[in-house]
């Protein structure tokens, strides 16, 4: 059976749905509140991903950072565990990546927990680590900044990885 992906944008009724989804993987994606979230779907800065016409997977994105305006960054993404494997997640990317390179970002970025195994994702997603942070107070991890380009020309390696 082939896997039939799509992806659309978030609306207040699929708060639920994505609330469910940071539940689960809080200790991988980490928290944001209630709040935000949903001002997030208001903004049309969450995506979904359907696997076979059922929800598998979301991805919160803000178009820029204060530094940097030219850098898009992936807030949250997260993929049900049974739909993993299954492309969801890197058609998540393929959409964000499109929106923000028409609309003049050069680079998205995003960051994970060092001990995670979604960094195995990430690379093959085609990003670089650019960078490694010390993560918050309540788990301690080393974070890793991964960076893709979405222009040709952009310059990936604004911050020094250690």
């Amino acid at each position: 059976m082939m896997n039939n992906v799509s992806i659309c944008i978030a609306t207040e009724l699929d708060l639920s749905f994505v609330l469910d989804l940071q539940k689960k993987f809080t200790d991988e994606i980490g928290f944001i509140p209630l709040k935000k979230t949903a001002h997030s779907i208001f903004n049309n800065k969450v995506i979904l991903g359907d696997l076979n016409n059922d929800e598998a997977g979301f991805l919160m994105f803000e178009p820029s950072l204060s530094c940097q305006p030219t850098t898009a960054i992936v807030v949250q993404a997260a993929v049900h565990m049974d739909a993993q494997r299954n492309s969801v997640g890197l058609n998540l990317l393929d959409q964000v990546s499109f929106q923000m390179a028409c609309i003049g970002r050069r680079i998205l970025q995003a960051s994970c927990s060092e001990q995670l195994e979604a960094n195995a994702f990430w690379k093959s997603a085609g990003f670089t680590a650019v960078a490694k942070r010390q993560g918050g107070n309540r788990r301690g991890n080393s974070i890793i900044i991964w960076r893709k380009k979405l222009l040709p020309d952009a310059v990936l390696t604004d911050l020094e990885y250690s």
